[in-house]
């Protein structure tokens, strides 16, 4: 990659969190928040593009419900680099990624 790695290629708002994350790349990109950040200014299909009424789940405050899935969650504490939620319908709790797009629910 360290080629690729040039303001030719890739802009300076994404050229400095990918070089961070390759020094020692995860499996995935997504379980980076800071290269997911700065990829998602760039992205043109993020909710605020495309006028969708969607918001990070890091935005929303704890106890709030949220749609995720096409399911209704209740946000809960922060771990890390997920929250824990709570699903209403089955009571389970899942741990879903802080910067995952959700949908507020509307009460």
């Amino acid at each position: 990659m360290q080629p690729l790695l040039t303001e030719a290629v890739f802009p300076e708002t994404i050229l400095q969190p990918l070089r961070q994350y390759m020094v020692k790349p995860a499996a995935t990109t997504y379980a980076n928040p800071a290269l997911m950040t700065a990829l998602r200014q760039e992205d043109a299909t993020v909710p605020e593009a495309t006028g969708e009424k969607k918001i990070l789940l890091s935005d929303v405050p704890e106890g709030q419900s949220f749609q995720f899935a096409k399911k209704t969650y209740v946000r809960g504490i922060f771990r890390r680099t997920r929250i824990v939620c709570k699903e209403v319908s089955t009571g389970r709790s899942y741990a879903i990624l802080a910067h995952a797009w959700v949908e507020l629910n509307e009460s």
